[in-house]
């Protein structure tokens, strides 16, 4: 009787032992299942986010519009006005504006999308990147004066370093921009 009680007792260990993988199998399905669920639920919901380039393009899209809407500013005063206030800058998003030629605007450098606008002045920690076509940039010359009109789009800061210093410069985007004959 013993041995017989025994062997049971080890069967239903055995059954227990595969039960308890079946029913952790089962679970972990499960939980995998409403994982994935839940990941496609979220991808389907917007998310808020800043203006895009599409929703500010879709306001004001012609060079025309935009110059019958900006507001005229020079660059160091630009800078001058948001450098230090993010709040200042997030008003002039969605913002046309003109930015005047002469000692105020210059090309610092032409990348392949956009070119770099600082103006002449000590100590400025302040660039436009403006979103120029690529016929309009391909026209563009380093050191060159430039009047740029175009909608403000986004801002930010980077850090620049030179000669084992680093400092931090505020920029604003300019896209769509277009280079202006004064």
């Amino acid at each position: 009787m013993y041995f017989f009680l025994k062997r049971k007792c080890n069967q239903l260990e055995r059954i227990c032992t595969k039960m308890k993988k079946n029913i952790l199998l089962i679970l972990v399905l499960i939980f995998v299942s409403l994982l994935c669920s839940c990941t496609n639920n979220n991808s389907n919901e917007e998310l808020p986010s800043k203006s895009t380039d599409t929703e500010i393009e879709s306001v004001i899209q012609t060079k025309e519009e935009i110059l019958s809407e900006a507001k005229e500013i020079g660059l160091l005063d630009l800078g001058k006005e948001i450098e230090g206030n993010k709040i200042k800058a997030e008003n002039y998003v969605g913002t046309a504006i003109i930015i005047p030629g002469g000692d105020d605007c210059w090309v610092d450098s032409i990348e392949l999308d956009h070119c770099i606008l600082g103006g002449k002045s000590n100590g400025s920690t302040f660039y436009i990147r403006a979103f120029l076509s690529k016929d309009e940039l391909s026209k563009l010359e380093v050191n060159a004066k430039v009047c740029v009109a175009g909608i403000v789009s986004d801002y930010g800061e980077s850090e620049f370093q030179f000669m084992g210093t680093s400092e931090i410069q505020t920029y604003i985007d300019i896209n769509p921009a277009y280079i202006i004959n004064e």
